[in-house]
This record gives structure tokens, C-alpha cells and sequence, in this order.
């Protein structure tokens, strides 16, 4: 199980030249951020993804030990995607 970040905090109160260290940090299945982490361990996150697909999930919990998915997170199939852009996309427009 990879290491929790400390606390997020400021960028503004990390001294110019310290180096920082780049992770993949995944709190849950369905959920990936890359973060920045400095020595003292705390963190910025510099991007995030929330996936829905039930594939990308699949494939993003394999091999690690992640929390299960929040209560109510929407969980979808290729097919019920794209049912529902069909559906969208053969509506009348309104008038």
C-alpha cells in the first residue's frame, strides 16, 4: 500500500529551490491523482481523474489494495454510455 500523503497545503509556503518528488496517489478505485510531495510530506495535487467506466476502474484497482468506491459513485458500462448518446443525439430539437 503506498505511503498517504501527509496534509495538502500551499505551494506559496514551500521555500524557493526544495525539491520535490512526483506520485500516483490513489485513495480509491476510482480515482487517480499525481501529486507533488515535498520532504516534510506534505502535498499539492497537480491533476485528477474520477472515472466512471467500469472497465478503467477494474483496471486502475488491479494489483493494489484500494478502498472501495465512495457510496453512490456512478458506475457505468461502454454500452450504457453509449445507449445514452444515442438516445441524446436522436432527440428532436426543441423548438
Amino acid at each position: 500500500m503506498p505511503t498517504v500523503p501527509k496534509k495538502r497545503v500551499s505551494l506559496c509556503d514551500v521555500p524557493s529551490g526544495t525539491v520535490l518528488e512526483c506520485q500516483v496517489f490513489k485513495p480509491h478505485k476510482a480515482d487517480i491523482q499525481i501529486i507533488v510531495v515535498a520532504p516534510s510530506g506534505d502535498y499539492w495535487p497537480i491533476f485528477q481523474a474520477l472515472l466512471s467506466d467500469a472497465d478503467k476502474i477494474a483496471r486502475n484497482a488491479a494489483g493494489d489494495d484500494l478502498p472501495d468506491l465512495p457510496v453512490g459513485w456512478d458506475v457505468t458500462t461502454k454500452e450504457e454510455r453509449e445507449a445514452r448518446r444515442k438516445a441524446v443525439s436522436n432527440k428532436d430539437p426543441e423548438v
